[in-house]
């Protein structure tokens, strides 16, 4: 029992770590997405235009 009383802590622990990390990752994807489209589009771009 006083195993199982300690192993909440680290379950809500890793789950909120795991959620914190999708979030931050969410984010940097948000802030990239942009800059990695205007990459893209100019490598695009690039290779058509002779």
């Amino acid at each position: 029992m006083q195993h199982n009383d300690d192993s909440w802590p680290f379950m809500i622990g890793f789950i909120v770590g795991l959620f914190e990390a999708t979030l931050e990752l969410a984010i940097l994807l948000i802030y990239c997405w942009p800059v990695l489209a205007i990459i893209g589009g100019c490598y695009w771009l690039g290779d058509i235009l002779p």
